[in-house]
C-alpha cells in the first residue's frame, strides 16, 4: 500500500478545515507546493456544553468511590443521542490561534511518510532531516544546530487553514462542586469543566443572566457549518438504515 499523507488522530479528535475551506485537501496541496512535510495541530481540551447535558440529577453520584471525595457529590455528564459530540464539545478553552500560549502536551500531526522515518503518537521522532550529521546538514542548505527544529515542519494556522478540536469526555470526578464552581462569583480552587461559551458579540460580562460563568469559546465554523452538515448526514444514514431493516 502507498499513501502521500498519514493523519494520526484519536476518535475524540476532530480536524476542522477553517477559513473558506470545506475540505482538508486544499491544505495538503498547499503544503506540497511550499515543501512542508509535517503539519502540527495543537491541542487544548474542550469542555462539554451545559446546554447539551442531560439533567445532572439523573446521574448524580456520591462518595469517594465515584467523586474522589467522601463529602461531595458529582454526576456523569451525558449527551443525548441526537446531539453530535462535535457540537456538544464545541467549547474550546482558547480562541482559534491562541493555543500556543498554553497548549496541552498532546499535539497531533499529518505527515509525509516518505519523509518521517519514525512517528510516535504525537511527534515525528526521526525525519530525513533529523538523521543528517553536521556536514550533510550544511550540504543540504540548512544551518547546523544540535537542537534544530525541523525546517520542513510547521504548525497549522488555526484561523485560515485548520485546527483540532479535542473532545475528551468529562468524567464524574471532574464535576466535583460544579454547582458552586461554575458560578461567576466563585473564587475557590475547583475548575468548572462544564462549558458555557462566551457570546459571539461578547461585551465584557463574566457570567450569563443565570450567574453561570463564561469559560470557553465556541468555534462558529463548527457550529454554523460542520455540525449542521454532520446532523444532516447522520439523519440520512439513520433513515437509510431504517429502510434497509
Amino acid at each position: 500500500p502507498q499513501t502521500d499523507w498519514i493523519a494520526q488522530f484519536d476518535i475524540d479528535e476532530y480536524v476542522i478545515p477553517m477559513g473558506n475551506s470545506s475540505s482538508i485537501h486544499p491544505l495538503l496541496d498547499k503544503l506540497d507546493s511550499e515543501g512542508t512535510k509535517i503539519i502540527t495541530f495543537e491541542s487544548s481540551r474542550a469542555w462539554v456544553r451545559r446546554e447539551f447535558i442531560q439533567d445532572p440529577n439523573a446521574t448524580r453520584l456520591y462518595g469517594r468511590e465515584h467523586c474522589g471525595f467522601s463529602m461531595q457529590s458529582c454526576f456523569t455528564p451525558r449527551v443525548p443521542n441526537d446531539v453530535p459530540m462535535l457540537q456538544a464539545y464545541n467549547c474550546d478553552k482558547t480562541k482559534p490561534g491562541e493555543k500556543r500560549v498554553e497548549p496541552d502536551p498532546a499535539e497531533k500531526q499529518i505527515y509525509r511518510p516518505d519523509y518521517v522515518l519514525h512517528h510516535f503518537v504525537h511527534y515525528s521522532l526521526a525525519t530525513e532531516f533529523s538523521v543528517l550529521n553536521k556536514n550533510d546538514t550544511i550540504k543540504s542548505g540548512f544551518k547546523w544546530n544540535y537542537k534544530a527544529i525541523d525546517p520542513l515542519s510547521r504548525f497549522s494556522n488555526e484561523g485560515t487553514e485548520a485546527l483540532m478540536l479535542h473532545a475528551k469526555a468529562i468524567g464524574p470526578r471532574e464535576t466535583n462542586l460544579w454547582e458552586k464552581a461554575c458560578l461567576g462569583n466563585y473564587t475557590g480552587r475547583y475548575a468548572c469543566r462544564l462549558g458555557n461559551p462566551f457570546p459571539k458579540n461578547w461585551t465584557g460580562e463574566l457570567s450569563d443572566e443565570n450567574g453561570i460563568k463564561y469559560n470557553c469559546y465556541m468555534n462558529h465554523k463548527i457550529e454554523d457549518y460542520w455540525a449542521s452538515l454532520l446532523r444532516t448526514e447522520l439523519k440520512r444514514l439513520t433513515k437509510s438504515e431504517g429502510e434497509d431493516a
